[in-house]
């Protein structure tokens, strides 16, 4: 998440919010933790970079996700200066 998020920022994580809807969470996809904007659709998660090295990818709801998990929704981050 270039620009937004940096490399050595700190986050603040609402472990209880994980309900997906068009924010910026924290997830996991098998063994790998992302930071990443999710925006919702019909039956659809869309999984949006904020660094345009990266594509967005899907992730369909119909289907039992077993190596996927939100985490909790980033509600703080701070940064050195």
């Amino acid at each position: 998440m270039n620009g937004m998020l940096n490399d050595d920022d700190t986050i603040l994580v609402n472990h209880t919010d994980t309900a997906p809807k068009d924010d910026i969470y924290v997830i996991r996809i098998d063994n790998d933790i992302f930071v990443k904007r999710i925006q919702r659709q019909p039956n659809k998660l869309l999984v949006i970079s904020e660094n345009n090295n990266y594509e967005t990818f899907t992730i369909d709801l119909t289907q039992e996700q077993q190596n996927f998990a939100i985490i909790g929704r980033v509600v703080w981050l701070g940064r050195m200066l």
